[in-house]
């Protein structure tokens, strides 16, 4: 039968997309949200294959814990050197990740939602971020296409996305705050003035034409500082969702809040990676707001025909 997309949907979410081979931590989401990482099995499904004369039911080989998240490179060293990656220590390589991972997520104070109007959403760390905590979205990612080009139906899709962020939930650092006391993985929650570099135009985008270097000095991104520390929040414009948030972060300056994941800590510099961002809430936003918490099941299929 082979691993169900739920299955997958549930190691991505529990290793908190980033590779479980000790030392790596790679991160297996790339541009555009595409799939780095592999869903890999700890006992082979064949005998002959890699761990696969361990004793494992039949109908165990395909659940959750006989699989682990690898990069393409741990994924070829341990299959590779079966004797040496035996199935008891991928096991414990698992365990230590995914228990790794569970206590990031849930350092820092409860979170809410502190936007009233979405500008970027990326839907791939929303998507994850939504089975850590059981909910399947269905069919919400459009393959290759950026968000402004939906259109009217992107008005839909926001509706229902800042909908479910409301009903997750989350625990966030405020990226303010004493830095030696953050760590790399933790969710932050992102609020203030930040200057803008590098932002494309939305015809640049949705033509294919933008593509990130892995250099802040040519990539789009936002930033921060504190003193001398220096905040960057590593966008990628194909998240971004209206004209406003194109002419926003192209403007120099702009007021964002909303949720992201800290990727790196270097000294004085800190990256964050945005999974939502917004224009700030007001006082007037919680007066008028008639949201409530509640699980949802979206099913945004009819949105990509």
């Amino acid at each position: 039968m082979g691993i169900s997309e739920r299955t997958k949907k549930r190691i991505w979410a529990k290793s908190g997309g980033k590779c479980a081979f000790p030392g790596c931590g790679e991160d297996l989401i790339g541009e555009k949200g595409t799939i780095l990482g592999e869903v890999c099995h700890i006992v082979a499904r064949k005998e002959d294959g890699p761990r696969g004369k361990d004793l494992i039911a039949k109908e165990q080989i395909d659940k959750d814990e006989n699989l682990i998240l690898l990069c393409a490179k741990h994924h070829k060293i341990i299959d590779d050197e079966p004797d040496k990656y035996t199935t008891e220590i991928l096991k414990k390589f698992k365990a230590q990740h995914e228990e790794r991972v569970k206590n990031l997520l849930a350092k820092g104070e409860s979170w809410k939602t502190n936007f009233s109007q979405i500008y970027y959403m990326n839907l791939r760390r929303i998507e994850m971020l939504a089975a850590q905590q059981g909910i399947d979205l269905v069919n919400l990612i459009p393959e290759n296409r950026c968000l402004h080009s939906l259109g009217w139906n992107l008005n839909g899709l926001m509706l229902q996305i800042g909908k479910l962020i409301d009903t997750l939930y989350i625990t966030a650092a405020e990226i303010d705050a004493d830095w030696s006391k953050l760590q790399i993985g933790q969710f932050a929650e992102i609020r203030g003035s930040f200057r803008t570099k590098n932002v494309p135009s939305p015809t640049e985008v949705c033509q294919g034409r933008y593509f990130a270097s892995g250099d802040l000095n040519k990539d789009a991104h936002l930033y921060c500082k504190y003193g001398t520390r220096k905040c960057v929040l590593t966008i990628d414009p194909h998240w971004m969702a209206t004209t406003t948030s194109f002419v926003s972060f192209s403007s120099g300056s702009v007021d964002v809040a909303g949720l992201g994941m800290i990727t790196q800590i270097r000294g004085e510099l800190m990256l964050i990676t945005p999974y939502i961002l917004g224009v700030p809430k007001t006082r007037w936003d919680d007066i008028w707001s008639t949201n409530s918490r509640r699980v949802l099941e979206i099913d945004l299929d009819h949105m990509w025909k």
